[in-house]
């Protein structure tokens, strides 16, 4: 009896003989946020911290801290001039397309 009980749900339906209700469709994992970084950071004209903090939700000294640590890992990171009427330093990857 202790066998029966083991090898099937309490209906008496035996367990090797159940489908599974999980969702056979897998979600596309996300992009991470260094990532997400890496891709605002190859536009041409570049991107101010204010603005790719407000894209990726992130506090702006957590920002630039990722920008830090893109550096470190070897990714060129360049400073470029403030646009007209600006007053805040814009970044991209060296070599964005311009």
């Amino acid at each position: 009896m202790e066998a029966l009980i083991a090898s099937s749900d309490l209906k008496g339906i035996p367990m090797t003989n159940r489908k599974s209700t999980r969702a056979v469709q897998r979600t596309k994992a996300k992009a991470s946020k260094a990532d997400q970084l890496k891709s605002l950071l190859t536009k041409p004209d570049g991107m101010t911290v204010e603005a790719l903090s407000t894209k990726l939700s992130w506090q702006t000294h957590t920002t630039r801290a990722a920008l830090t640590r893109l550096k470190q890992a070897g990714v060129g990171v360049e400073k470029l001039d403030p646009s007209e009427g600006s007053r805040q330093s814009r970044y991209r990857i060296v070599g964005a397309k311009k």
